[in-house]
C-alpha cells in the first residue's frame, strides 16, 4: 500500500510537504506525467521506496533502468528534498522516450538523501532511465548498496556527493 498514488498527472507541484512514517511507497506516480515537481520535501521513517515516478515498458516484462519506455515522465523535477531512513530507493524516476528520441527533461537536484537502502539492502538510493534526464548536486550517504543506478541516453550524472557508501557489499562501484 502507498500512501499516494498517481496515474496522469500534470502541473501540480508538491512544496515543503513532511511525509513520516509510511508503510510502503510515500508517492507512487506514473503515466504520462507531465510537470509534477516535489521542492523542498521531507521523507522520513519510509518502510519502502519513497518516491517512484515510474512508467510502462515498449517490451513487456522488461522493467530496469534501460527499458524504453512508452509513458514516462516529461519536464518533472524533484529538488531541493530531504531523504532520512528510506527502506528502500529514495528516488526511482522514468523520463523521455528513448525509441523517438524525445528527451524527458527532467530534473533530480539538490536533495540530500541519508540512510537509504536500510530494509532491501541491494537497492540505490537513485535509480533513473529513459532518454534525457539529470541527476545534479544531490548528496547521499550512509549506504548499505551503491548510490546511483542508471540506464538509457543523454542523461546527464554530475555534480553529485556520494559517500559512506557500499557498507554491505564489495563487489560494486558507488
Amino acid at each position: 500500500m502507498h500512501l499516494l498514488t498517481i496515474n496522469g498527472l500534470s502541473n501540480v507541484n508538491f512544496d515543503g510537504i513532511s511525509f513520516d512514517k509510511i508503510r510502503g511507497r510515500a508517492i507512487n506516480a506514473r503515466s504520462n506525467l507531465e510537470n509534477f515537481n516535489i521542492y523542498n520535501c521531507s521523507f522520513t521513517n519510509i518502510s519502502n521506496d519513497a518516491v517512484v515516478y515510474e512508467a510502462t515498458s515498449r517490451y513487456e516484462g522488461y522493467l530496469t533502468g534501460t527499458a524504453n519506455y512508452i509513458d514516462a515522465a516529461n519536464n518533472c523535477e524533484i529538488r531541493g528534498n530531504k531523504f532520512v531512513n528510506i527502506g528502500a530507493t529514495a528516488i526511482i524516476f522514468r523520463g523521455g522516450d528513448r525509441e523517438l528520441l524525445t528527451g524527458g527533461n527532467n530534473v533530480i537536484a539538490n536533495n540530500y538523501i541519508y540512510n537509504a537502502g536500510n530494509k532491501q539492502r541491494c537497492t540505490p538510493v537513485i535509480q533513473m532511465g529513459g532518454f534525457n534526464n539529470n541527476a545534479v548536486n544531490n548528496e547521499a550517504h550512509m549506504l548499505p548498496f551503491h548510490a546511483l543506478n542508471y540506464g538509457g541516453n543523454e542523461n546527464l550524472i554530475a555534480y553529485n556527493e556520494f559517500y559512506d557508501a557500499l557498507r554491505d557489499t564489495g563487489d560494486c562501484g558507488v
